[in-house]
């Protein structure tokens, strides 16, 4: 479990599962991340051996923020934050509509989600 200058692919493992958990939203994701996280637990100990697992560890207790974008125009390229999980639909959905027919924005972050908005300037959370 130790990381050192190559990372331990137990640690690898929790932080893959984490993104997969966040990016899918499926339970066995979830669960398998979860148990993997619980297995390296103990190795808090020592946090600086095992960074990897710590970045795991953040981004499963502090996901990042979420963006569903729904184009208005196919030609429309957002300019997204990097950190954030990012979905790009062409097509309005019965789950995502249009917002007055514009390309919208659906922003959660942590268990908050923030009203459909057309300005992404708005897309910080905190706002």
């Amino acid at each position: 479990t130790y990381d050192g200058a190559i990372p331990s692919g137990n640690s690898l493992m929790a932080y893959n599962l984490v993104f997969l958990s966040l990016i899918t939203d499926e339970e066995n994701y979830t669960t398998a991340a979860q148990d993997q996280i619980d297995f390296l637990s103990g190795v808090a100990q020592s946090p600086m051996n095992h960074a990897m697992f710590l970045l795991a560890l953040m981004h499963h207790t502090n996901p990042p923020m979420k963006i569903t974008v729904v184009l208005g125009d196919p030609t429309d390229r957002p300019d997204l934050p990097p950190e954030a999980i990012v979905t790009i639909l062409q097509a309005p959905t019965k789950e995502y509509p249009l917002k007055d027919g514009k390309t919208t924005y659906y922003v959660c972050h942590g268990h908050r989600c923030l009203p459909p908005t057309n300005d992404k300037t708005r897309l910080c959370p905190n706002e």
